[in-house]
């Protein structure tokens, strides 16, 4: 699919991204919800629990998708993120470390937003990106906005629309053109709430 093709698959009519929340609900930052599949959250201090229909979640809440699971979270600032399975994230204030697993997110016209994994950090300006953290490398391509690299005050590396950006086992920082994207995602799935009951039905 090239890079034409998938940005207008997002756009079409009806697939609105939701209004950000205008109020905070104690110490929570954002609502997840379990779209399919085998989904668990750990609070700190708790235990593993199934979530609720619509979670919130606070710092140094953990995240757990099992094969095939899906999960929608949406922060108060705005920024909306779709986690496939399987994966493994921690989530934050000013960050999500993503242990493993592939993610979609769509931060335009909100706050940069920083993903940490063992392989190092990525800043998203004004993005939509996927991003995927295997046991070899961080992978990002960019479908709008761009992605840069945080890997100390000596080397920041940055890829626009259309690019990846791959952070590797060694260290190393990759950006190469790449005009087609394989849409996981299923288009429309991220812009819109998601009901788990007309998920299923897809």
């Amino acid at each position: 699919m090239v890079l034409g093709s998938v940005v207008s698959a997002f756009g079409v009519a009806g697939c609105k991204r939701p209004a950000p929340s205008l109020v905070a609900h104690g110490d929570t930052f954002g609502e997840m919800r379990t779209i399919k599949g085998d989904v668990g959250i750990t609070a700190k201090g708790q235990t593993k629990r199934a979530p609720y229909p619509r979670e919130r979640v606070a710092e140094g809440d953990q995240v757990s998708l099992g094969q095939g699971a899906l999960a929608w979270i949406r922060r108060d600032s705005g920024a909306v993120w779709l986690v496939a399975g399987p994966a493994e994230l921690t989530l934050s204030t000013d960050a999500v470390n993503l242990a493993s697993g592939r993610v979609f997110v769509d931060g335009e016209d909100g706050p940069p937003i920083r993903i940490d994994s063992a392989r190092g950090a990525i800043e998203l300006s004004d993005a939509r990106a996927s991003v995927d953290v295997n046991d070899g490398a961080l992978d990002t391509y960019v479908l709008r906005g761009s992605a840069r690299s945080l890997a100390g005050a000596s080397k920041v590396d940055r890829a626009i629309a259309g690019e990846r950006l791959t952070l590797k086992a060694d260290g190393s920082v990759v950006r190469t053109p790449s005009v087609a994207w394989d849409d996981w995602t299923g288009g429309c799935l991220l812009y819109t709430s998601p009901s788990p009951r007309d998920r299923t039905r897809s």
